[in-house]
């Protein structure tokens, strides 16, 4: 894929604008093609493009969570020579440039690997559900071909998964898979513990940190006739967290879900609105967000999640992840 059609696939229209704009640059047309055609071809910004391209390739409107194993993984598996050496022993090392191609199933199977810095990107692909479509105008079904990405960090060794939160097993399973790990490799079991699952008030001092506004709450009720009870903040509400009235129903009661907004400047100067979306899976994010982004929440998540880790801290994973 060239950087054009990278640009107009995966980074937000908003930013190939503020790009344009800033640098006094008009493009042929308003779509989002346009934008990216212009910043391209433009001596100005062909290097800010390529910037965008790496942050946004692997990122966007995504769930991400991040897993340290507990148990049952060789401490080999925190050096990325020795990850890149088995990877290449079992795949090839066409797996590290062109990639390879295996027979596609519903199960997730590694397809790529990127080196990116001091961590490897994982693609993975699989078939999604059949979907009927018209076929010279007969109707068939079609299962298409669906990739998500694993990111490896190390040191100590971490996988963060880039899939919807309901396939976070799947994938878990999928990078063990990769890597030769089965439950009879070793007598212990493969156990994870889950960085970025907070409790209520470690969403809240996150929350607190980003100066994020709380938009959207929905609790687990201890009694009555509902089991849950979901809240929106209106259009004139800034937080919901500083209203008297919903700290009155809900202060106390467990929470399944928030929606929190906060401000963040890009690197390349653009302020945007940030939504995110705590549950008790993990984190989502509901707006396109950047590497960039993502790094900096959880940055913030891990140092809050240090203070869970308690006399283990020395293990636990460094900041600007």
């Amino acid at each position: 894929m060239d950087l054009k059609d990278v640009l107009a696939m995966e980074v937000p229209k908003a930013a190939l604008k503020y790009i344009a704009q800033t640098n006094e640059l008009k493009p042929g047309g308003t779509s989002i093609e346009h934008y990216a055609d212009v910043l391209v071809h433009s001596p100005k910004t062909i290097d800010i493009a390529k910037v965008l391209a790496r942050q946004y390739r692997y990122a966007g409107r995504t769930a991400v969570n991040l897993f340290i194993p507990t148990s049952g993984i060789s401490r080999d598996w925190n050096n990325p020579k020795y990850f890149k050496a088995e990877m290449e022993k079992k795949y090839g090392p066409d797996i590290f440039t062109d990639g390879v191609k295996p027979q596609l199933t519903e199960e997730p199977k590694l397809i790529r690997i990127h080196e990116d810095g001091s961590r490897y990107i994982l693609t993975f692909s699989y078939l999604g559900k059949p979907r009927r479509v018209l076929d010279n105008y007969e109707i068939v079904k079609r299962r298409p071909q669906l990739i998500d990405f694993v990111l490896i960090h190390f040191e100590p060794f971490m996988i963060e998964i880039r899939t919807p939160m309901q396939d976070t097993k799947k994938f878990k399973s999928a990078v063990l898979k990769a890597m030769g790990i089965t439950k009879s490799t070793f007598e212990e079991e493969v156990t994870w513990e889950q960085i970025t699952k907070l409790t209520d008030k470690e969403a809240l001092e996150l929350a607190i940190i980003l100066r994020a506004k709380l938009r959207n709450a929905k609790h687990q009720m201890l009694e009555g006739i509902y089991a849950t009870k979901e809240v929106t903040a209106s259009p004139t509400v800034k937080d919901l967290s500083k209203e008297e009235e919903y700290l009155k129903e809900f202060k106390d009661i467990p929470c399944k879900k928030r929606v929190f907004n906060f401000l963040f400047e890009h690197s390349y100067g653009l302020k945007e609105d940030i939504s995110y979306q705590i549950t008790d899976q993990g984190l989502n994010f509901i707006t396109p967000v950047s590497e960039e982004v993502i790094s900096f929440v959880l940055d913030k998540i891990i140092q809050i999640r240090k203070k869970a880790w308690g006399s283990g801290s020395e293990n636990f994973p460094k900041t600007g992840t």
